[in-house]
């Protein structure tokens, strides 16, 4: 899917291709939220274990990001 909204993205004004990608990304998440919800609601996967990974490259970015940015 990130594949295809990329393609599709190209060809839009850098505007239109911001939105776009921003729609697609929050149209993946909730997506998948939703199937981890089912999934948990029915006690077929550990929360834990299932949302904690989704995660954990978010947060390694932003610490990168920090540590480049900062003077220590």
């Amino acid at each position: 899917l990130l594949a295809i909204s990329a393609e599709k993205a190209i060809t839009l004004t850098e505007k239109s291709a911001k939105l776009a990608m921003n729609g697609s990304y929050g149209a993946r998440y909730i997506g998948t939220f939703i199937i981890l919800g089912v999934l948990m609601f029915f006690k077929i996967i550990n929360p834990v274990t299932a949302v904690l990974p989704l995660f954990v490259p978010k947060i390694a970015y932003t610490v990168t990001a920090f540590k480049e940015k900062s003077n220590f």
